[in-house]
């Protein structure tokens, strides 16, 4: 929806990916895995799958949204218009009735 909370979920999507790169990094360079190893790259994988599935989410209700304001802003125009030609044929009423009524 809004394009704030969007932005801000893509940057803790992105700062848990830079997190799971830098322990990946350290594993390779130390060779092994040790458990608060394994448990820091389950905990960063299931914060980003978790943030980007809210992404997903928020991306979608802000399209129903934009599409939900096209229809809204469709209609609008529509009663405008045809506020437009009611108000004109009642001038034209009016003005075609004062003659004859006088």
């Amino acid at each position: 929806m809004d394009p704030a909370v969007v932005q801000a979920l893509v940057q803790q999507a992105a700062q848990a990916e830079a997190r799971l790169a830098q322990i990946e990094s350290k594993i390779t360079a130390g060779g092994g895995l040790s458990s608060s190893s394994v448990a820091d790259l389950q905990q960063l994988r299931a914060l980003l799958l978790d943030a980007k599935a809210e992404n997903e989410q928020l991306k979608a209700e802000r399209d129903q949204a934009v599409k939900a304001a096209k229809v809204a802003e469709a209609e609008a125009s529509k009663a405008q218009y045809r506020i437009l030609h009611l108000v004109r044929s009642l001038r034209q009423a009016d003005a075609q009735a004062a003659p004859a009524s006088s």
